[in-house]
């Protein structure tokens, strides 16, 4: 079932009028969760520039980087929803370094080739059941995976000579440092840049690495993934499986993750997938009145 964030979004509004003026001194755990609250909701119901200033003052209110971490990647999504794509890079790129990362200045192809070779040799003969063995991530690798996640969709078209690093650091920290349901996506970023890259070209090899990761997903290992599921889809069927798998498999998937981010707020994922869902449907041949009625 959808979510009614319109509905949420009001009754945060009325909340954050009855607190008191000196509320982020005397309130400062509730006010961080609530503020919170109104961002995901604003942010739900399409109301970016509400969302932004909610999590702007958690960033600006909060002692320390690990009380605001939360926010500041949730900002991170507010400002690629509002195309500040410079604003978004540079958010993330300074949190990183908060979080004890080093990013290269620049990253031609010969330095891009020699980080892939090596991450190959990490992932080594990587299986399903080798991934299922893999241990749980500690919290703050977690979050620096979040963030390079970030970074690396808005270098695709900020800094595209970037992916590539973006995407191999990713797969060094997951392989060093183990997976979570929130992790798990820089597997398919690797896979997509596998399948995509016309330098590292390896379709075989990223659909092979998509499938394991999907596998790992569906076995529940992490409960459920809901609040993954649009992400996840849309990585996979979108960007992987529609190299060995049907068009109409894809198309189907894609559809379920516009369902499963409208649902929990995920608008961002959710518009992809239909956006993929209906470029599918045009490769596939299918009638082009039926394609205009899937988007009404």
């Amino acid at each position: 079932d959808r979510s009614d964030f319109v509905t949420a979004n009001s009754y945060f509004s009325v909340s954050l009028s009855l607190l008191p003026e000196d509320h982020w001194n005397s309130m400062y755990t509730f006010c961080r969760s609530l503020y919170f609250s109104v961002a995901k909701a604003a942010y739900s119901s399409a109301n970016l520039e509400k969302a932004q200033k909610a999590l702007q003052k958690i960033i600006d209110e909060s002692k320390c980087l690990n009380e605001k971490l939360d926010a500041l990647h949730l900002l991170v999504t507010v400002l690629v929803e509002r195309d500040a794509q410079e604003q978004a890079f540079t958010t993330s790129f300074e949190v990183l370094l908060q979080l004890g990362e080093t990013i290269p200045d620049s990253f031609d192809k010969r330095d891009a080739r020699a980080m892939v070779k090596k991450t190959s040799k990490i992932l080594g003969d990587i299986s399903e059941e080798s991934m299922s063995k893999m241990k749980e991530v500690d919290k703050k690798t977690e979050y620096i995976l979040m963030f390079y996640n970030h970074i690396s969709g808005v270098a695709f078209f900020a800094k595209p000579a970037m992916v590539p690093y973006f995407s191999c650091r990713m797969m060094q920290l997951s392989m060093e440092n183990g997976i979570s349901k929130y992790s798990i996506g820089s597997f398919l970023n690797y896979a997509g840049m596998l399948c995509n890259n016309k330098v590292f070209r390896n379709i075989e090899g990223g659909c092979r690495l998509g499938r394991i990761v999907m596998k790992t997903v569906s076995s529940k290992r992490f409960g459920s993934c809901s609040d993954q599921k649009a992400k996840l889809c849309f990585q996979y069927y979108a960007l992987i499986a529609y190299y060995s798998e049907p068009f109409q498999h894809c198309r189907d998937m894609l559809r379920e993750g516009v369902e499963a981010g409208l649902g929990t707020g995920d608008v961002r994922y959710s518009f992809l997938n239909a956006l993929n869902s209906i470029r599918l449907g045009l490769l596939s041949g299918k009638n082009l009145q039926d394609l205009l009625k899937e988007t009404e």
